[in-house]
């Protein structure tokens, strides 16, 4: 948690010092119903999840938490991930660097792990956009096939009447370490998901995965989001 601390001082004094602009602090935030919890492929477990965001922006600057329950078999009964974002100015194309802290328990890697760091860069322009994730090699990834895993995605988002249909594919070694039987290669998923507003704030959503990797079965859930 150290570690994060320090990162979250360099990148918020880096834009302190960068930017004396003058801008009113925007909050915003989310609640969501899923049937089910699935990230990055791999369904955490069986069964409906709370989850929500509660996120703050400041010029360039954003950052918030994640949350989410979690049923992972042990004593563990909440994911909490904290997150700190630049958006960086490169005019038309929408860009970011990140990181986010997955704050759960990673003693099943390391028995000094109780959390995981990522760092990420967005990149987007009109309803397409691509990401990269990488984690670096910590306390969490000693015991693990590789010292250090990616995850990619791209993908586009078209309004088809009122509502929004999503096509994307994601890529990288990240999952592969959270299969039955874990492995160093990279595995690779398809993602649909269609999208629609019940009211200005309501929302509602349909997700489906079909993976490249045989130990990863399809999967298909909903969602039901409020949004502030």
């Amino acid at each position: 948690m150290k570690k994060l601390r320090g990162l979250l001082v360099i990148v918020t004094s880096v834009f302190v010092f960068s930017d004396g602009s003058a801008q009113s602090l925007s909050l915003s935030g989310d609640v969501s119903v899923v049937s089910t919890y699935v990230w990055r492929g791999v369904r955490q477990f069986n069964g409906s999840a709370v989850q929500g965001t509660v996120g703050a922006s400041f010029n360039a600057l954003s950052f918030g938490v994640w949350a989410s329950n979690v049923n992972f078999g042990d004593d563990t009964l909440i994911e909490t991930d904290p997150f700190v974002e630049i958006a960086l100015p490169t005019g038309e194309l929408l860009s970011s660097l990140g990181l986010v802290y997955y704050s759960y328990d990673f003693t099943s890697f390391n028995d000094q792990a109780d959390g995981e760091i990522e760092l990420y860069g967005t990149l987007g322009y009109g309803p397409a956009g691509v990401a990269v994730y990488f984690v670096p090699s910590q306390g969490s990834t000693e015991k693990d096939v590789s010292d250090s895993f990616y995850w990619i995605t791209a993908g586009v988002a078209l309004p088809v009447g009122k509502s929004e249909l999503s096509v994307g594919y994601e890529f990288g070694t990240y999952s592969a370490r959270f299969l039955p039987d874990p492995t160093e290669d990279a595995m690779g998923v398809f993602v649909l998901g269609w999208a629609r507003p019940v009211t200005e704030d309501v929302s509602i959503s349909w997700n489906y995965v079909v993976p490249s990797e045989s130990q990863i079965d399809n999967s298909l859930w909903i969602g039901l989001s409020v949004g502030y």
